[in-house]
């Protein structure tokens, strides 16, 4: 006798805005799942643009209560199984998530997922009622999602081993074929939300260094507060230094670019988790200078497709750029091997295996 259709629903936010959990959430709804599970997807977005992120209003909680609502209505009428749903790692963040993690575990089986890796900080920050009430939210839940086994030490507080799911991010191929810009310079791009935690002074200032027009500097994203923005172009601008400010790109206008780019740069001295850019840059054969941060070092094997860095050392960074523009062998020995990394562990198609995997194992629970 054939086993029932599991039905399973994922709480995300599509976009815009275009951010990390969005775009994953875009890109989940674009797989073709296995006939084995039925997979919904329920959209929680509440802010349209990253200036809105973290801002409280009357209207965002009327919109957030008729969400908690429309989740409880959902789950009853499509009988579900399984939600797989994402928490902050901030309190009011976490808070908010709270009602649909309690809301899931009530109706039917709970598994919680970590995009980022600032969990222990948060937690150790954060009050002894905070810390209670997060272990309580946690209790009866089926266990945790990650990016990478490197996140697991996290939660040894709160799931064990075999309660931890590994499921690293994937993104559909949208490689084409490379091409060299006309100017014929090397071209280095960097992709982010450009405020101080994702390292644009430490980019600057390592293009100070640099100090070579042949090589230009091309840098992607939305600008969180006008005065940094104001800041950081002054320094461009009184020191003539080779870099474009393209701002926010998406979809294929941000792939042209990386399909022009010689390497690219990521410079955050922030909690990340596994940043899809890395993924997009290795499915575009990219060598990568990348700070050793969250699980970057997945992506970025060290003297393999690129060179992983402390943070904060724009020194170490110009260097390293340097040494890649001097050295094009190398160069091109790092890009053939972003795409191979790209295609054994980042297809869209092997996190889909990754999460069938772990519903599977769920189901058998039911």
């Amino acid at each position: 006798m054939k086993s029932k259709q599991k039905n399973i629903v994922i709480v995300g936010k599509n976009p815009p805005p275009f951010y990390g959990t969005s775009v994953w959430f875009q890109h989940l709804q674009e797989i073709e799942w296995e006939n084995d599970f039925k997979i919904f997807f329920f959209d929680i977005k509440i802010n349209e643009s990253v200036d809105e992120i973290g801002k409280i209003s009357l209207k965002k909680i009327f919109l957030n209560i008729k969400s908690f609502y429309n989740f409880n209505k959902f789950i009853k009428e499509n009988e579900i199984d399984i939600a797989l749903i994402s928490f902050s790692q901030s309190t009011l963040g976490f808070l908010k998530d709270s009602f649909y993690i309690k809301i899931a575990k009530k109706q039917s089986k709970c598994l919680l997922m970590l995009h980022g890796s600032n969990f222990k900080n948060w937690q150790k920050n954060s009050s002894f009622i905070t810390r209670l009430f997060t272990k309580n939210i946690f209790k009866n839940t089926e266990g945790i999602v990650l990016l990478s086994s490197l996140f697991i030490p996290l939660f040894k507080d709160y799931f064990s081993k075999e309660k931890c799911f590994i499921v690293p991010n994937g993104i559909p191929d949208d490689f084409s074929f490379k091409i060299k810009d006309k100017n014929n310079k090397f071209n280095v791009v960097f992709i982010g939300n450009l405020f101080e935690g994702k390292g644009i002074n430490d980019l600057i200032e390592a293009f100070l260094l640099i100090n070579n027009d042949e090589i230009q500097l091309k840098i992607i994203g939305k600008w969180k507060s006008e005065k940094y923005k104001s800041a950081i172009t002054s320094i461009v601008t009184n020191n003539s230094l080779s870099i474009q400010f393209l701002g926010s790109l998406s979809g294929n206008d941000k792939f042209h670019e990386l399909e022009k780019a010689d390497l690219f740069v990521f410079t955050s001295n922030k909690a990340e988790g596994l940043p899809l850019v890395l993924l997009e840059a290795s499915m575009f054969s990219l060598p990568i200078v990348s700070t050793d941060i969250g699980a970057t070092s997945e992506v970025v094997e060290n003297n393999k497709n690129g060179f992983l860095i402390p943070i904060c050392n724009p020194k170490l960074l110009a260097e390293k750029i340097v040494f890649l523009k001097n050295n094009p062998k190398l160069l091109k020995s790092f890009s053939l091997e972003s795409r191979r990394i790209y295609e054994n562990k980042f297809t869209l198609n092997q996190m889909k295996v990754n999460f069938e995997k772990v519903f599977s194992i769920l189901a058998k629970k039911l």
